[in-house]
């Protein structure tokens, strides 16, 4: 990558998708910014997504790589609510 990709949190599409996360998870979501590759990078205003509660070490990008089937359910609900919501 060779340029920085930041998205604005008070942008509509950050405020929206964390409407988004309230409805599925019932929680407040963490906006952050961090350093690391992502294919948002690649799209113009794009934004990445977490995958699960916070708390949970799910060894990201390691070997034994996990995630809760809980969190994975529910995130699998948010991008297919996003998706609806942003074809609209």
């Amino acid at each position: 990558m060779d340029s920085a990709h930041f998205v604005d949190p008070k942008s509509e599409v950050v405020q929206e998708m964390c409407d988004l996360w309230r409805t599925v998870r019932g929680a407040e979501p963490q906006v952050v910014s961090m350093v690391a590759g992502s294919y948002a990078h690649f799209v113009p205003g794009a934004i990445a997504v977490g995958r699960a509660e916070p708390g949970v070490d799910c060894r990201i990008h390691k070997a034994d790589e996990w995630l809760p089937l809980a969190d994975l359910d529910r995130l699998v609900e948010l991008l297919a609510l996003s998706i609806v919501h942003f074809c609209e």
